[in-house]
């Protein structure tokens, strides 16, 4: 009986020595050689491409001022000396082209984000910041616009009517408030909250409703002082 056991203990031992040679005796496939600075640059490339394509809270408002595009439309190649005008707020100053990050350009004006469109443009969004405190608070009333409000830029040749679409407060570090648009657009950033040490950012997003050549501008005044005279009825 124990040399029946152990013939048949010889022969499973030797099959499953067959086995486990034939599962180790393949080769292995060649491990993928992974570049690191091509990895990274993968990733940056994705992360700039959902950064882009990330909607804004104004998506529907995107779409319903598509139409302000038109085959003569405004479409300046340069940033130019540029006014401000938001009858709301009571604001009218010149804005500049500048660093955003830098405090002794925020003290002379708002300053244009070099990185965003130029005011007017068919597509893109023109991006403006300021400080909200301190002696050159600029945009320190920001929080008092609300959706309707006209904002004016002014150009040497045109006069560009914007319509406040949405007021929101967003993390500091969520860039998409700038990123490109599909219709003219005007963002103004400015700190949050207003009295304290900013830990948000307050954000005006506003659309092109129109646009004027300055040959036109009596007519202009004429729209704008009665948009003042409504906007100013409302709130009081």
């Amino acid at each position: 009986m124990s040399m029946v056991v152990r013939r048949w203990a010889g022969i499973v031992l030797l099959l499953m020595g067959i086995v486990l040679f034939f599962i180790f005796s393949r080769p292995t496939p060649p491990a993928a050689v992974v570049n690191s600075e091509e990895w990274l640059d993968a990733a940056r490339r994705v992360q700039q491409n959902e950064l882009a394509l990330k909607p804004s809270p104004s998506t529907i408002d995107q779409q319903r001022d598509s139409e302000t595009a038109t085959d003569d439309h405004y479409e300046p190649e340069t940033f130019v000396p540029t006014t401000m005008t938001i009858p709301a707020l009571d604001f009218e100053m010149e804005v500049i082209s500048g660093d955003v990050f830098s405090d002794a350009d925020l003290r002379i004006a708002p300053v244009h984000f070099q990185m965003s469109a130029l005011p007017g443009t068919r597509q893109g969004n023109a991006a403006f910041a300021a400080h909200r405190r301190g002696q050159y608070a600029y945009f320190r009333d920001l929080d008092k616009l609300a959706a309707g409000d006209p904002i004016y830029l002014k150009t040497g040749s045109h006069v560009l009517v914007y319509e406040v679409a949405w007021v929101s407060i967003v993390d500091p570090y969520d860039w998409s408030v700038i990123s490109f648009t599909e219709v003219p657009a005007l963002t103004l950033q400015t700190c949050e909250p207003k009295n304290s040490p900013a830990t948000h950012r307050l954000i005006v997003r506003a659309y092109l409703k129109e646009w004027q050549a300055v040959e036109s501008t009596e007519a202009q005044e004429v729209t704008k002082s009665q948009q003042e005279t409504r906007v100013m009825a409302t709130r009081y």
